[in-house]
């Protein structure tokens, strides 16, 4: 799955974050959120805290690019593994 950016689906943004909803059926949403304390990258089933926001805005860009994907494990019907491939 991946969320490479199209320009039909342009990031959409209010004051507290930014997402990306995928045209695709393969694709996945990335979002960036950013709360009182820390910042929070969430893309698909997986998501991340930051206390950096620089960092989280990096891995937000990243998951949106072609050379990015997420695979989810599963162990019959149930999810045991979020990873972001590169």
């Amino acid at each position: 799955m991946t969320a490479a950016i199209a320009p039909e689906a342009p990031i959409k943004h209010d004051g507290e974050s930014c997402w990306f909803e995928p045209t695709s059926d393969d694709g996945f949403p990335v979002e960036l959120y950013e709360g009182e304390y820390d910042t929070t990258v969430i893309a698909g089933l997986w998501h991340k805290h930051f206390d950096n926001v620089e960092d989280a805005e990096d891995l937000f860009l990243m998951l949106l690019s072609s050379k990015c994907r997420m695979r989810y494990d599963y162990c019959g019907n149930a999810l045991y593994k979020n990873i972001i491939e590169k």
